[in-house]
């Protein structure tokens, strides 16, 4: 072995512990006189041996306590005095049904009369009004939201599934509900650019706007407790028109299996600490604005199954079935009064777009019945499959603002939908 010098000191002390412990063998201890000395002098001396010793444990009697027993309380009598509390189920912008489609449809008592395709009458209003330039300044949305925004903000944890222990650097930038409001904010600013005086109907756009829809679904109290975050109302009273004619389906909404409820998935909570009583964003008049398109925000750090599994394409469907639904029950309750029950004699309907910033899905709703257990009348819902409006690489590219794979037909299906329900276009 080569004589380095950390092998020599590792050596060094080795060879002079070996040492010393040969020489403490050797070495006899000598009598000083120390013991007469400190006799002498009348001090009391003990031997180590005895104080080194481990003396022998001492166990006092026990003392046994007479304790007398509780009576046990009859729990058959202790329940009969408790109040019977409720039980309450919420559906709220984190929850996904765990079926999906399905159980969206038998909740709501809706049918699809024809899948992923949108209402003729919303088909004929894309590239009814345009301009020219339409897609350079919806880029130059984008860009304003995705890249010159100046938020810098923590983002989310990224996390490698076949890396779990890898820690990534944090990365920082614009949020996602910051860089989803910036973006359909300024689209529809754009849509209400290009229709101009295309429409007499007036616009306005509310943010955060809470709807609270309170309904029974098999003697189970369930509360629809969802928001838009951004709100477009129309002045016109009624609405958006209806879009299809009311006819007895001829089969009403998929069979769900017995062995599953319904309900699975909703979130239980306490019904003494939630109001179960409707909400509206607009108070006062009920002939006033009417509910014309909500925009819903997808924040997959938000929106989550209650068992922790990954987000699926039909549960994101089935949102927007719930949250098209609420809308639209909720603006029936606001024209025709809290207690409307049964077929609508006008039915109301809503658009909606659900949303994370990159990818769309359009949705629209025609809520015929309010009964939810009707056999003769199903509520209509059509949407489109999810759209993307710009690739992910989106942003800057070398230092430079580039906008990778744009779509189209986003901004016109989301400019059909600013403009259906107008009086006139032209």
């Amino acid at each position: 072995m080569r004589l380095t010098e950390i092998c020599y000191k590792h050596n060094l002390y080795r060879q002079l512990t070996a040492t010393w412990r040969v020489q403490s063998k050797r070495r006899k201890i000598l009598d000083v006189g120390l013991k007469s000395r400190l006799e002498k002098n009348n001090m009391v001396i003990y031997d180590a041996m005895d104080i080194a010793a481990i003396p022998e444990p001492h166990i006092d009697e026990i003392q046994t306590l007479q304790v007398t027993p509780i009576p046990k309380p009859d729990t058959k009598q202790v329940e009969a005095s408790q109040p019977i509390r409720k039980r309450l189920l919420a559906f709220r912008d984190n929850n996904v049904l765990l079926e999906g489609m399905d159980q969206a449809k038998r909740l709501t008592n809706t049918i699809e009369p024809e899948p992923n395709v949108l209402p003729q009458q919303l088909t004929s209003l894309i590239d009814a009004v345009k301009l020219t330039e339409q897609d350079d300044l919806a880029k130059r949305c984008i860009l304003s939201s995705i890249a010159f925004e100046c938020e810098q903000v923590k983002l989310p944890i990224r996390k490698n599934p076949k890396k779990r222990m890898w820690v990534f650097p944090r990365d920082y930038g614009i949020s996602q509900p910051r860089r989803s409001r910036l973006l359909n904010t300024r689209l529809l600013q754009l849509c209400e650019l290009i229709s101009g005086s295309s429409t007499s109907n007036e616009r306005w756009i509310t943010r955060d706007a809470r709807f609270a829809v309170p309904l029974h679904w098999a003697e189970t109290p369930v509360l629809l407790d969802v928001s838009a975050d951004l709100l477009v109302m129309t002045s016109s009273p009624g609405g958006i028109p209806p879009v299809a004619t009311v006819t007895a389906p001829p089969q009403g909404p998929p069979s769900f299996p017995d062995y599953i409820s319904p309900l699975i998935s909703l979130e239980e909570t306490d019904f003494e600490a939630t109001k179960f009583e409707d909400a509206f964003p607009l108070k006062g008049n009920t002939q006033g604005p009417a509910v014309h398109t909500a925009i819903v925000n997808f924040d997959k750090e938000v929106v989550k199954n209650l068992y922790g599994t990954e987000v699926l394409p039909e549960q994101i469907t089935s949102r927007s079935l719930m949250k098209a639904f609420a809308f639209s029950l909720a603006q029936a309750r606001r024209i025709h009064g809290d207690k409307v029950q049964g077929q609508l004699d006008t039915p109301v309907t809503t658009q909606l777009i659900q949303t994370d910033g990159r990818w769309y899905h359009f949705a629209v709703m025609q809520l015929n019945t309010t009964d939810v257990h009707d056999a003769n009348v199903c509520n209509y819902f059509w949407s489109l499959p999810v759209l993307e409006m710009y690739g992910p690489q989106s942003g800057y590219d070398d230092g430079r603002p580039v906008v990778h794979d744009y779509n189209a037909s986003v901004l016109k299906t989301m400019l059909a939908f600013y403009n259906n329900g107008a009086t006139k276009l032209g």
